[in-house]
Formats: structure tokens, sequence, C-alpha cells
């Protein structure tokens, strides 16, 4: 048996041990000009030779505390054949809700009805579409970096140009490059364009434009284990059931099927939290409820009924009534006992 021990160093940080993510993302600060070196593909990704992850992610709902929480869609495409394998709900009500909003428009609804709805039924259900690589700046600082189709597209074609030469500008030792976001004449006109970082340095008296070179240093590679992330599991993927719910959802109910979602409350919680428990009127019995969506929201359903007390009332050799399921409107406070918080 062997006697090594080994021996970590401790994380003493202020959010309870663990190390908070960098998020990075490319702006007009700096004259659109954003330096960061591409890490490689690493984690589950490493096998694939993928530095990059395609997500789809929804960023306007809340959860029940109103905190911000983000999740990816679960609609999947196929490229080769431009077939759709599986839908969104959230993407199927967006298009339900823009038909409506087109309504509103001809019916002449006011320009504050108008930006009304649009924040809360138009904004909330268009996801941020972002391919995200884990990068490094020139503070030193490891994060995720967000970049949007074009840019990635940019930076796709420029390491294959590299590669071509025999530079792997994402390796071990790589190359800091410049994102150029370049604004047009309207807010949506944006382009990206993706090069090589030159530093000026001076040689022999001489001002140089050099590529700014950067290796992964033994000191890195071991930050990367805990600063670094793996791209396949950035966000959650909800189930598709939970999405058609939240599609349903009154306004004021989606922050109780988003915590749903994200599992707010724990497993611990959830497994000694008691269940909540229904008198069914003109009766003895007692249901435990389960909740469904509808057309007309969430809904409480009450299929097995605990008729022990209403047995138990009962003549000896006469069985109790075998009860229909019974369905209720269940109010914000009923929800948020049988979701938890």
């Amino acid at each position: 048996m062997s006697n090594q021990l080994q021996i970590g160093t401790a994380k003493h940080v202020s959010d309870g041990g663990f190390t908070k993510r960098n998020n990075f993302y490319l702006d007009d600060k700096n004259g659109g000009n954003n330096v960061y070196r591409v890490l490689p593909p690493m984690h589950s990704l490493a096998a694939k030779g993928q530095y990059a992850k395609y997500w789809s992610v929804y960023q306007g709902f809340v959860d029940s505390s109103g905190k911000k929480r983000w999740f990816a869609s679960v609609e999947e495409y196929d490229p080769r054949t431009k077939t759709l394998k599986v839908s969104d709900p959230l993407a199927e009500k967006l298009k339900e809700n823009r038909a409506k909003q087109e309504t509103m428009k001809q019916a002449g609804a006011t320009e504050e009805q108008l930006d009304g709805f649009y924040e809360t039924h138009i904004k909330p259900f268009s996801p941020s579409k972002r391919y995200y690589v884990n990068a490094i700046n020139q503070n030193g600082e490891i994060g995720v970096l967000a970049l949007p189709a074009t840019a990635n597209t940019a930076l796709r074609a420029l390491a294959n140009e590299y590669s071509g030469r025999g530079v792997d500008i994402t390796g071990i030792k790589g190359l800091f490059l410049n994102f150029k976001r370049v604004k047009g004449a309207r807010p949506v006109d944006v382009s990206y364009s993706v090069e090589v970082y030159r530093e000026s340095i001076m040689h022999e008296g001489e001002m140089l434009e050099k590529a700014k070179v950067h290796t992964l240093t033994e000191d890195i590679i071991n930050r990367l284990a805990n600063e670094a992330e793996d791209l396949s599991e950035l966000f959650t993927i909800p189930k598709r059931e939970d999405l058609q719910m939240l599609a349903a959802a009154d306004v004021s109910q989606r922050g109780l099927v988003v915590d749903r979602i994200v599992n707010k409350s724990s497993a611990v919680e959830q497994a000694t939290k008691p269940q909540m428990q229904v008198n069914i009127p003109g009766t003895a019995a007692i249901a435990v409820p389960r909740v469904e969506s509808s057309a007309s929201g969430l809904n409480v359903v009450l299929p097995e009924l605990e008729l022990a007390k209403a047995a138990a009332q009962m003549p000896t050799g006469v069985s109790a009534p075998a009860a229909s399921p019974v369905k209720a409107t269940l109010s914000d406070d009923e929800l948020n006992n049988i979701f938890g918080n």
C-alpha cells in the first residue's frame, strides 16, 4: 500500500469555495478591439479537438425570487438534412406571440402597449445564440468568451489558415487575437473580424509590430482545471415538458416554473419537504397534487386519492367509493409550496 499523501490547496473565496467564472464579451470599448487568446480543446471536448461550443440560451426569464436564470433551448436542428429534429415549445410560443404583436399593431395599439407586450411576451422567448470558447485576456484572467456566429466563422477561417501553415493558434504555444467589432449605421448593423494581435516593441532603436505569442506554462495549465469550463456543461438543459409548462404559464406563474427548470430546491430539500395535501370538498379524502400545464395555464391534478379516512368511516365490508380525478387552479402560494424555493 502506498504511503504517499496528496495535499491540495484550499480555495479561499467569498462564494463558498467555488472559483467564480469570468464571462467575456465582445464590446465597443477600446475602439471595438477585443484581445483574447483562445485556449485549446479541453475537458469533454478534448478528444473531439473542439475548442468552441454552440449554445442557444434563454436569458430573459427570472425565478420566483426575481433572479435572472439562464437555460438552454432544447431545439435540435440537423444542418446536413436541414430538418428540425426536436422542436422547442418556447420557440413555438415566440412565433405565436409575434403573430399577436402584429395583430396588435394592425388594431392600432399604442407604442406603450407594444413595448409592454415586447418586454413580456417577445424578449424572454428570444434566445441568445452564441459560440463559447475558453479564453485568457492580457491580464492573465481565464474565462468564457461568447462569440456571435460571424465572429466564430472569422475565427475558424483564421485557425484553418494558420493550421495549413503548421501553426495551431489555440495550441500550447498559441497567439493572442484581436476580435474587432465594427458598428454600422444602425444598431443591428454589426460586423466582426478576427486577426492576429500585434504589439509594438522597440528593437535596436526601431519600433516593430510583432505577433503576441502566448505559451501555456505549467502554472497556467494547473489553473485550467478549476478556471476553464467544460463548454458542454455551461447551461442547464431543461426537459421539454418543463418548457411546455413555461410556454403555457401566465406571467405571474413563470418564476415558479423557472425554479423547477433550474432545480432551485436541492434534492435533499425536496426529499425532506412535506408533500402538500389537499382536502377534497364533501369527503374526508386527502390528495397529493401533481402539476400539469394546459392552454389555460398551470393546473393541479389529484388522481391518487388517499381514502383511508373515508374508508375508516364506512361500515365493515363496504368499500370506499373510487374518486374521480379532481382539477383545481392553484394560487401562487400553493404553487410555491409544490415547487419549493
